[in-house]
């Protein structure tokens, strides 16, 4: 019977792919595209929750497997703890072995740009306090202002209906009025 691989004294929950387990049939995983995912995205993620817990190995277009993370606690260790989980998006299998396609969907949000969240150790320190200094130099009851200006806006165009779809008329417009 093989150890149990424990990170830190920690054993990783079930599912995990640190656990090495026989990988994955393609034709059992769910992907992120697709008449499924856009009809219900949020039913999509409960699905994944229920059968994975927190971490739940998905296809992407061009059926490139990864590991979606679900959960707060599963989010937040792979956030804290960069000598495992890297930002560097040229690290992931699939670009290294070159399965990725120049013209795949997935290349704006997750190909390496020399931005804070692709990069790790001082090089993201770095550039993180770049921008955390340049958010601290706002003045903040301005932005509150400003925020609540137009958050109000908002809710004044889809009020009179009595109902909206808080993403798509709210959450996706609030932050570029705010910023422009």
């Amino acid at each position: 019977m093989p150890e149990e691989r424990t990170y830190n004294g920690a054993v990783p929950p079930p599912g995990c792919p640190a656990h090495g387990a026989t990988p994955l049939d393609q034709d059992d995983l769910r992907r992120l595209f697709g008449p499924e995912a856009e009809a219900d995205p949020a039913g999509l993620y409960e699905k994944l929750r229920a059968e994975h817990g927190e971490v739940a190995p998905v296809l992407l277009h061009g059926d490139l497997p990864a590991w979606l993370v679900l959960g707060y606690s599963a989010n937040l260790t792979a956030m804290r703890t960069p000598s495992r989980f890297s930002r560097d998006s040229r690290r992931w299998t699939e670009f290294r072995e070159g399965r990725v396609a120049p013209d795949s969907p997935v290349l704006p949000v997750i190909a390496w740009q020399p931005t804070c969240s692709f990069v790790d150790g001082e090089e993201h320190r770095r550039l993180r306090t770049a921008v955390t200094d340049g958010l601290n130099s706002f003045d903040r009851r301005g932005m509150r202002r400003y925020v609540t200006r137009f958050a109000d806006q908002l809710i004044a165009e889809f009020g009179a209906a009595g109902q909206v779809e808080l993403v798509s008329q709210f959450a996706e417009h609030l932050p570029m009025l705010v910023m422009t």
